[in-house]
């Protein structure tokens, strides 16, 4: 019967090995040193469960293996880093103040609220209306990177082209 166990392991995928040596052995093993060390800690582990014995760690290791093909298992110990609380900088607490106190000007509620569509040509005559600026940027697959400083400039503009590639796109604001 050892020699069907052994043709057996001879025809078995390496990580089925690993899988009925983990297994047998209640290990967590996720690979041999080399196939014959697998074939080798395999057939003594499945030795070892018929006979009842159970195979303790590192025991095949140290008795029927060479140094350089021992299957070794990591020990890892977790690093707890020190957790670092700062406290909120005072600038940053006194900005958030004062951006939401300028909230109670009408004039700056105004203009943050207001929301302008665009018109944009790329032939001169025919215009397509969008949303917004970063709508009209997406749709056309212009650079998302530059479309803010693009739309400050507009608003100040009413109009304006971008270039991109052979491309030229004249912007509207409605």
């Amino acid at each position: 019967m050892a020699q069907a166990t052994l043709k057996n392991i001879d025809h078995m995928l390496t990580r089925d090995m690993v899988d009925e040596y983990n297994r047998l052995t209640g290990k967590n093993i996720t690979k041999f040193s080399s196939r014959e060390a697998g074939v080798r800690q395999l057939t003594k582990a499945r030795e070892a469960h018929q006979a009842g014995q159970t195979i303790l760690p590192g025991e095949e290791d140290e008795h029927d293996m060479p140094k350089d093909e021992r299957v070794i298992e990591p020990v890892v110990e977790p690093v707890v880093e020190p957790v670092v609380v700062k406290p909120a900088r005072k600038e940053s607490a006194d900005r958030a103040k004062h951006i939401a106190e300028s909230w109670d000007d009408p004039n700056v509620a105004a203009k943050r609220k207001q929301r302008n569509g665009v018109r944009v040509s790329t032939d001169g005559r025919s215009y397509t209306e969008y949303n917004s600026v970063s709508a009209a940027f997406k749709a056309l697959g212009l650079p998302m990177g530059v479309h803010i400083k693009f739309r400050m400039d507009l608003k100040v503009c009413g109009a304006k082209t971008i270039k991109m590639g052979d491309g030229e796109y004249l912007f509207n604001l409605m």
